[in-house]
C-alpha cells in the first residue's frame, strides 16, 4: 500500500529509504493516508506512513522506524498582518522550539 505520485509525502519517503538497500514497492497506491490505513487495518496490506492525527484506527500496529540521521524538514507559514488564534501562537512557538538549533549558543 502506498500513496500516489501526487502526494508530496510519498517522494519525501521514498527518499529516506533510497540508501538503505530496502525498495518500498507497491500494489495500490491511494491519494490519501486515511485511505492506506483503512485498506491496511482491513487486513489488506502494509504500509510506510508518518503516525498522525486521524490515523488512530483500532487494530493498526505501529513499528517505528529509526535510522540515524533521518531528519525530516517541516514548514509553517502564517500571515503576521492577520489574526493569529492563542492556540495556533502555541502551535508556532512549540514548531519553533523543535527546531531550535541548542548549540549555537
Amino acid at each position: 500500500m502506498g500513496l500516489k505520485n501526487n502526494c508530496g509525502l510519498k517522494a519525501t519517503i521514498l527518499d529516506r529509504f533510497q540508501n538503505t538497500g530496502f525498495t518500498l514497492a507497491s500494489t495500490y497506491d491511494a491519494e490519501d493516508l486515511i485511505t492506506v490505513a483503512g485498506f491496511i487495518k482491513a487486513g489488506l496490506g502494509v504500509s510506510v506512513l508518518p503516525k498522525t492525527m486521524g490515523l488512530e484506527l483500532d487494530g493498526l500496529v505501529w513499528i517505528p522506524i529509526q535510522e540515524e540521521g533521518w531528519q525530516w524538514e517541516l514548514g509553517l507559514k502564517w500571515r503576521k498582518d492577520r489574526y493569529v488564534s492563542p492556540v495556533a501562537k502555541r502551535f508556532i512557538d512549540y514548531v519553533q522550539s523543535l527546531c531550535y538549533d541548542k548549540t549555537s549558543n
